[in-house]
This record gives C-alpha cells, sequence and structure tokens, in this order.
C-alpha cells in the first residue's frame, strides 16, 4: 500500500520540478561541421513510412493493467492474482472518444506490461483476462479497443513490454518462444496494428541489465523480422531500437532536435516520439503511467500550462507526442483527466485552425527557379534556395496587421533536414525587432512568443543550413484560451 511519507517527499521534489522547470540540456551529438559530411548529411531523407509516422503527431497511451487494483506505482510483481483484475465498467468507446477529443490521431494499449499480465486471452499462458474476475474470463480488451479506435477514425497499437516477472521461461532462450507467439497473435487476430511499442525493459534495480541467459538485441531481431512477414507497414517503437528514436521521456525535448542521426561519418533518418504522461511524481524523468489513487492523480497531475509546454517542446519540437491516458480501476479514464485533454484539443484545433498569413505577399532573397517563396502558402512545390546558398530571408507582408503569438515553420523533409540556426522578426513601425530564435525545424516547429505581437510584416531569417535551406509550409496564429493559462 502506499506510504504516506513517501507521498510528502514526492510532493516536496515535484514542486520543486516544476516551479524550475525540467528540460534537459541543449546541444546534440548530431551536429556536424565538416564540410563534406555536412553535404552527406543534408541529403539523407525518409522513407513515406516514416513521414506518414512523423504526420500522425499527438497519439494517446491507454496503461490499464493489474496495478489498477493492487495501488503499486509502475511496476508489479507477476504475482497478483488474475482474480482481482474487474475494471467493472471498462468501456473502450469512452477511451477512444476522449483521444478523439484531444486532438489525437492514435491510441496505443498497453497489452502486456512488466508484470506479464495480458488484456487478452493469449494461449500461452493463464495470466490474462480469461483468468479475471472481469466478464467471468470472456472478455478481450485488445479486440475491444481496436473496434473503438475504428468506430473513431484512430491508428491503433499495441505496447507489449519483454520484461515479465510472471512467464517461467523469462531468462531462457524458451523466452523468444514465448514473445514471438505473442506477438504473432497481436499481429494476426486484430487487424491491421499500426504501431508496435516493444519495451526494452529489464530486470535490475535501478539499472537497465541485459535479459538473463540470451541477448535482447538478438529477439528484438526476431521480431524485426515477423513484424516483416506478418505485416510490414507496422511501425516498431522501443526506447533504444529499430526506426525511433525517444529523446525525453519528460516531454521536454531539447535543441537542437535532429532526425538525421550521426554514427561517426554516416547517418540515417531516424523519426522521435515523445512518451510522457499526465502527471509527474519522481522527477523529469521517472513517471508513473497507471491510475494510483484519486488523491495522489489530483496532487501530481500537471497544469494546463504545464501541458502546453509539453505539446510545444515535443509535437513544436518535430517530434510525435504519445500522452498517456490511465483509466482508474473501473476501466474509465477520470473525468479530470478527460476534460483536461478535451479542453487541450479545443485549444489545439481554435488555434491552429485559422492561419493568418494564409493571404500574404511572400518574398525571398535567394531563390531556386521553380521552387519560389510563394509555395510556402499555396503549394504545391517548396521554397529553397540555390545549392551552396546556405543563408537568406523571407519577407512576409499582410494586407493589414494581425495580432499573433504562435509561429509554424515545416522544412520539406523529402529532401533532408537542412536548417540549423534562424530567428524570426516583426517590423513594429520603425524597425525589425527579434521576436524568437530558434536552431532545427525538420517536419514541424512551432514557436511561442513572449507575448503576442502585431504587425503586417515578418521576416524569417536563415541564419545557417545544411547545402541549402527548405521550407514547405508557414503559419500566423493567435492562441485560443485554455482554463487556466
Amino acid at each position: 500500500m502506499f506510504n504516506l511519507q513517501t507521498l510528502f517527499i514526492s510532493l516536496i521534489i515535484s514542486a520543486n520540478i516544476f516551479a524550475k522547470g525540467s528540460a534537459p540540456p541543449s546541444g546534440s551529438p548530431d551536429e556536424v561541421t565538416e564540410p563534406a559530411l555536412r553535404t552527406l548529411a543534408a541529403h539523407v531523407v525518409p522513407t513515406k513510412r516514416q513521414v506518414d509516422f512523423q504526420a500522425t503527431d499527438f497519439y494517446g497511451f491507454i496503461h490499464l493493467g493489474m496495478n489498477n487494483f493492487t495501488y503499486t506505482i509502475n511496476i508489479g510483481t507477476g504475482k497478483e492474482s488474475p482474480k482481482i483484475f474487474d475494471p467493472y465498467f471498462l468501456d473502450t468507446d469512452q477511451w477512444a472518444s476522449t483521444v478523439k477529443a484531444a486532438g489525437m490521431r492514435g491510441m496505443i494499449l498497453t497489452t502486456k506490461h512488466h508484470d506479464g499480465f495480458c488484456l487478452w486471452p493469449s494461449n500461452y499462458t493463464d495470466h490474462s483476462v480469461k483468468s479475471a474476475k472481469w466478464r467471468g474470463g470472456k472478455g478481450d480488451i485488445v479486440a475491444m479497443a481496436k473496434a473503438s479506435a475504428k468506430k473513431y477514425g484512430l491508428r491503433f497499437g499495441v505496447y507489449y513490454s519483454l520484461l515479465d516477472m510472471h512467464e517461467g521461461t523469462y531468462g531462457t532462450p524458451a523466452y523468444y518462444n514465448y514473445v514471438i507467439n505473442q506477438l504473432t497473435e497481436l499481429l494476426t487476430r486484430y487487424g491491421k496494428i499500426d504501431r508496435l511499442w516493444i519495451d526494452p525493459a529489464y530486470m535490475g534495480s535501478g539499472k537497465r541489465k541485459e535479459l538473463p541467459g540470451f541477448s535482447g538485441s538478438e529477439l528484438m531481431g526476431q521480431i524485426k523480422d515477423l513484424v516483416k512477414k506478418i505485416t510490414p507497414d507496422t511501425m516498431i517503437s522501443s526506447i533504444d531500437y529499430d526506426l525511433l528514436g525517444q529523446p525525453a521521456e519528460s516531454g521536454l525535448v531539447p535543441e537542437p532536435h535532429y532526425n538525421v542521426r550521426r554514427n561517426g561519418n554516416s547517418f540515417s533518418w531516424r523519426p522521435s516520439e515523445t512518451v510522457t504522461t499526465m502527471r509527474r511524481l519522481w522527477g523529469s524523468i521517472d513517471y508513473t503511467s497507471f491510475w494510483f489513487t484519486q488523491f495522489y492523480n489530483t496532487i501530481f497531475t500537471r497544469t494546463n500550462n504545464q501541458l502546453l509546454d509539453v505539446y510545444y517542446s515535443s509535437v513544436g519540437h518535430g517530434t510525435v507526442l504519445v500522452l498517456n491516458l490511465g483509466p482508474d480501476k473501473t476501466g474509465l479514464i477520470p473525468y479530470p483527466d478527460r476534460k483536461q485533454v478535451t479542453d487541450l484539443g479545443k485549444y489545439l484545433h481554435e488555434t491552429f485552425s485559422n492561419n493568418l498569413m494564409a493571404d500574404a505577399k511572400i518574398t525571398a532573397s535567394s531563390r531556386k527557379i521553380g521552387y519560389e517563396p510563394e509555395n510556402i502558402n499555396e503549394g504545391p512545390s517548396y521554397w529553397t534556395t540555390e545549392n551552396g546558398v546556405e543563408s537568406a530571408f523571407i519577407d512576409i507582408t499582410l494586407p493589414q496587421a494581425r495580432n499573433f503569438d504562435v509561429i509554424g515553420l515545416q522544412e520539406n523533409i523529402w529532401v533532408g533536414q537542412r536548417i540549423e540556426q534562424f530567428n524570426i522578426e516583426g517590423f513594429d513601425g520603425k524597425r525589425y525587432v527579434k521576436l524568437a530564435e530558434g536552431t532545427t525545424v525538420g517536419y514541424k516547429k512551432l514557436v511561442r512568443l513572449g507575448k503576442p505581437f502585431t504587425t503586417n510584416k515578418i521576416r524569417i531569417n536563415i541564419l545557417r543550413s545544411r547545402v541549402a535551406p527548405t521550407l514547405l509550409k508557414m503559419g500566423l496564429f493567435k492562441q485560443s484560451r485554455m482554463k487556466g493559462l
């Protein structure tokens, strides 16, 4: 059960973290200074599947399991009786409608966490819903969640932990077969699985260790082969493997953020996701995914300001945000969480549905023939300079002065990630004044100004780029109001 002393200690720690913020340090090992390597890096491009993934922007993560009934934060023991699992009001339509209202484009369900309990009736273990009190052992939460996702037009993914504190074969070569058999069930029973989120969690006291008795990397290789064979369009996600990188569990992504990742003198495209929670407990990295108690959840829930900080620091830095929503022991997402993310969805819709520069006149200091600056408003192409012109500016002139406080930029990542440093200026009636500055842009950059600015002239200065900068889209926006801001 919960230790009251621990609660108040963590309250003090969390209050201190929220006061100071918890952004990771800036800087990136993927910055490149060597001329030949800069040219090489500038021409690394994503696959269509990777671009499709980055375009999803925002997902919901649904964590439901034994923890809901044992009041254990984040990790169980594997010894819990399935009989205690009884989310008696469970309604996956409520989950999906909440995810949809939040502006998310998909949801990922935790099908097996570290304790080994499965939310589908697996043929390979009795430690699952088929042994639960819930629905007399006749339920299948994965099937229900997939149907609800389809009903609400959402993508659907499944989370699966490689750590299993219940399965007796864990730590032996036989566990390979157990994992592959269970993943085969998940990938074949329920139709298309958009995301397979593999958690390579290892046993250990505060340290990540190799899975006992065999190589975790070998198992991951088998999983990749399985996905390629059964459902090659499924994107594999994990903390540190395959297609995706995860820059920050805190939700606060540092600058610069490169999708072109460096490994010695070679480069690859790795789209990133930021996985975080509605509430914080111990600090900027550790978190709790499962519902615990209403008292705990109320105290440690992020404020709306903090939730917006997470959105702008993740989606606004070109990563896909996966935000955890934990149903309580009844199987429903609690009203406070539901309302908060619904308010967030309303804010996002009202803020970004009206581009204030849609009728602007756009010019540039340099352009490649056929790639005019007007393209960032009209399409179908994009703006770029001639090769070798690594700095330039774009002038935006509006028909009349407008008030805005968010600026959106997107590079044409189909030809690579190029921009390394930029600033934004606005004309105050006498001169151009700096409104904001940044480093990388990539798939998407959302820049919030310190305060709203009113002008009819904006200048984007690309100060440094690789080979030649590109811009696919740009927007000016006025933030809506979200309660608590």
